[in-house]
């Protein structure tokens, strides 16, 4: 649904789309690089300070790495602000372009019993949001694009900087990642099918918020007393949906939480290894800061938030 929405989108967002998918390329190519970078930068200072500061040649070498790295710096910021700004213009493009097909519709039979159908009410309730969050296909798009493709680009291309390393370690990483992944999607989802099951509760929720608001039924409410009865079963449809929401988090938790425990211990022995051979000289300082912010940037593979559930 997620992958149809984002065609739909492409199809009415012109070449904004195009945009977006170079700014897709050139943000996940950024962190890996600033990552290099800063290992240079690190692995440069033991000598400058050996050969006595910033002015010896040395030292030359060390600010042109930091002019460098701040550079980076810098379009690791902006990169992701322009590509947030056009994925969002396509969202609102979308959502208008879906409800304004859904107007159509809705205006091409003659006949009105449609209109006064149950299942089709609720589905028009919908092309406004799905569930209380009121969430839309042009947001899906949005997280999808801005958290989902960019973070697995990013997490991908940081990852690959530890085949350097030990391919093993990279490998065992990404196995966990998508395994954990895999869990936390079908908690997910099964959270989705509660919140699409929340749409005649918040339709009726939707009703009572305007008898209570409205001007047109202002009088009636006051003159027959009923405001106090409006507002519980507003509390009570709204109570409803956040409470079957609560539990469809709490059966995935569990699972998630285990899931969680194998992924930290995986870190730990990917950090551990690292510090070892470090310690060692294995590999120099420079090296050893890549390789930790490489890890930290693949388990980006492994990131929730807000953004999975509208997606």
């Amino acid at each position: 649904a997620v992958m149809r929405a984002l065609r739909m989108a492409i199809a009415v967002s012109g070449w904004r789309s195009s945009v977006v998918a170079v700014l897709l390329i050139v943000g996940s190519v950024l962190p890996a690089i600033e990552m290099l970078a800063l290992g240079g930068l690190v692995g440069s200072l033991p000598a400058t300070i050996k050969a006595g500061g910033l002015a010896s040649e040395a030292g030359h070498r060390t600010v042109q790495a930091l002019a460098v790295w701040a550079a980076l710096m810098m379009l690791l910021q902006i990169a992701p602000q322009v590509r947030t700004a056009v994925v969002t213009a396509m969202g609102w493009r979308l959502d208008s372009s879906l409800r304004q097909r859904a107007m159509a519709a809705v205006n091409r039979p003659w006949g009105i019993a449609h209109l006064e159908d149950p299942a089709v009410a609720n589905l028009l309730s919908q092309t406004a949001g799905i569930g209380v969050a009121g969430y839309t296909p042009g947001r899906a798009v949005n997280q999808f694009v801005n958290s989902r493709v960019a973070t697995t680009l990013a997490a991908l291309a940081s990852g690959a900087l530890l085949l350097r390393y030990h391919w093993w370690v990279a490998a065992l990483l990404l196995a966990v990642l998508l395994g954990f992944g895999l869990i936390a999607r079908n908690g997910f989802a099964r959270q989705l099918q509660t919140v699409i099951g929340q749409t005649a509760a918040v339709r009726r929720a939707e009703y009572f918020r305007t008898l209570a608001l409205a001007p047109a039924s202002a009088k009636d409410v006051r003159l027959l007393g009923i405001g106090d009865w409006i507002v519980s079963r507003l509390r009570g449809e709204w109570q409803g949906g956040l409470d079957d929401q609560r539990k469809a988090q709490g059966s995935a938790f569990r699972l998630t939480l285990a899931a969680s425990a194998v992924l930290m211990l995986t870190n730990g022995v990917a950090y551990g290894l690292m510090a070892a051979d470090a310690a060692t000289g294995a590999i120099s300082l420079g090296a050893l800061v890549v390789y930790l912010r490489a890890v930290a940037g693949l388990n980006g593979l492994g990131a929730l938030n807000g953004a999975d559930t509208v997606i």
